[in-house]
């Protein structure tokens, strides 16, 4: 009788609203949750649900878990995994509703950043984590860099973090000397 009720318990803390939460919200500790809806009112975390079917599928049958709007990382160094991720609007999402956050973890305490991002809607966007690399803007741009952020060369010797769109360009972001800055 006892252990039926404790399996019972961790099946209902893992139930919510009846429903059992996706992999992307997983990912993402109450802690950062609780974060997330105080920095962003009127948004939340995208799950496997607002992601595109078939890029869901195709990521699965490779074997991941299919949530392609949530990536973990060491972004800032410190030893201790951050977290990148997409959110969007409550509600009927609509074009353009859709943040690029770090959530960067310290002392116990996340500290999110909404980083620039040129995605319109989560269901044709990802984000992944990058492997400290050195990256060059890409040479389909010829024009001038579009802001005081934006680089020609990032040298990273943590992780990155690359959203972008499915089946299109990326944009590497970097947190380097206390601020973030990209390269196309």
């Amino acid at each position: 009788m006892r252990v039926c009720l404790i399996a019972a318990l961790a099946l209902t803390s893992s139930i919510r609203a009846g429903q059992v939460m996706d992999a992307c919200e997983q990912k993402l500790p109450p802690s950062l949750r609780q974060s997330l809806a105080a920095k962003f009112p009127g948004f939340r975390p995208a799950g496997v649900h607002d992601q595109d079917r078939d890029a869901t599928k195709a990521e699965k049958k490779a074997g991941r878990d299919g949530c392609l709007t949530v990536a973990q990382g060491d972004f800032d160094g410190a030893g201790i995994q951050d977290v990148a991720l997409l959110l969007t609007k409550t509600g009927r999402p609509k074009a353009g509703s859709v943040l690029l956050v770090a959530a960067l973890h310290r002392a116990g305490a996340w500290d999110p950043y909404r980083l620039p991002t040129f995605c319109a809607e989560a269901r044709s966007c990802y984000v992944q984590t990058e492997k400290p690399g050195v990256f060059n803007r890409s040479e389909a741009l010829d024009g001038p860099l579009s802001g005081p952020y934006e680089r020609e060369r990032l040298e990273s010797r943590t992780d990155s973090i690359l959203p972008g769109t499915l089946e299109s360009t990326g944009i590497v972001h970097v947190f380097s000397k206390g601020e973030w800055v990209y390269v196309w």
